[in-house]
């Protein structure tokens, strides 16, 4: 699009904002837009949330398997930008199978035939799914936050794994992977395209000296998801046991990786004092564990649990220095 240079005085030139990105944005005569020059480029940006965006809340307590998908289905259509699940069990009916099935799965089996419908934010009872084509920079960290959620439940699923093998928890472990792997690419381009929010409160700024650490930092997150679903595949098909050293090790980790969530979020030299020191003791028990010669099952999964360490000591310091202002 271009726009006519208009002579105003001696020496203001002013330009006319295209009108449908002016409502879109709900702005009036004597708003404020935040301008930003970038070498040949000026960059518009409003604080304004959108006017077209539609949010709705829906209570799917008591709800079976297939009649969550329906409700889901029927938001979907209706063109909702934001949709909050909100439910009071944590498992419910699932008549394929004559059984119970967390409704969280229940809720992503459903948004997995959805184009752009992801869930970006969970906690005890609720859970926040947002239309991705409508994504902004804004919504950077909660992106990631959902990330740093699913690891968690990797982390947990994966302890089970090696006491159970059952199918269902290795091929759950498998799809929080697939979901990571696709929302890391999304918040890639999200970067790219808008920047990112500061805070879980949107503060948002557009600084391109942090990009390449937050492109760092959602590699590594990655990997992370990479090294959980390779140990979920070798743990279900070899069904080999692990020893309860490695065990131990391994239940130290999923401490540091819940650690490195809170100190990701609300940073402070203290928690960072205690994530060092976990990870020297995981590294000195794992050279402790290499000199008894355990087997090569339980070498490749505490092998696994200090490269895991490693990426987490690695998005640390990525964060220490987009904290650290030039």
């Amino acid at each position: 699009m271009k726009r006519k240079i208009i002579q105003q005085g001696h020496n203001a030139l002013t330009v006319t904002l295209p009108s449908k990105w002016a409502k879109r944005h709900n702005l009036t005569p004597r708003d404020f837009l935040n301008i930003e020059e970038k070498g040949n480029n000026l960059v518009f940006s409003t604080d304004k949330e959108f006017t077209d965006s539609r949010t709705i809340e829906y209570n799917i307590t008591n709800l079976c398997a297939r009649s969550i998908h329906r409700v889901i289905r029927a938001l979907y259509k209706k063109g909702f930008d934001e949709v909050i699940l909100k439910y009071e069990n944590d498992e419910t009916d699932n008549f394929s199978f004559n059984g119970k099935m967390p409704v969280i799965e229940v809720v992503q089996d459903q948004l997995n035939k959805l184009i752009n419908f992801e869930i970006v934010d969970q906690g005890k009872g609720f859970c926040k799914i947002h239309d991705m084509s409508t994504s902004t920079g804004k919504e950077f960290y909660q992106l990631v936050r959902r990330c740093f959620l699913i690891l968690k439940e990797m982390s947990e699923e994966l302890r089970e794994l090696t006491t159970n093998y059952q199918k269902e928890t290795h091929k759950s472990i498998k799809l929080k992977h697939d979901i990571i792997a696709k929302l890391i690419v999304f918040t890639i381009r999200v970067l790219n395209r808008d920047g990112h929010s500061t805070t879980l409160e949107n503060k948002f700024e557009y600084n391109p000296d942090n990009i390449i650490f937050y492109f760092y930092n959602n590699q590594a997150i990655h990997q992370i998801a990479d090294l959980f679903n390779g140990l979920s595949q070798h743990i279900y098909h070899s069904k080999a046991k692990i020893c309860a050293d490695a065990l131990k090790l391994y239940d130290e980790f999923v401490k540091n990786l819940e650690l490195f969530y809170e100190l990701f979020y609300k940073f402070d030299n203290e928690k960072l004092n205690q994530l060092s020191k976990r990870r020297f003791l995981i590294e000195k028990q794992f050279e402790e564990l290499r000199q008894t010669k355990a087997n090569k099952t339980d070498m490749l999964f505490i092998g696994r649990i200090v490269e895991m360490n490693h990426q987490i000591a690695f998005v640390i310091e990525s964060e220490i220095s987009i904290r650290c202002e030039r």
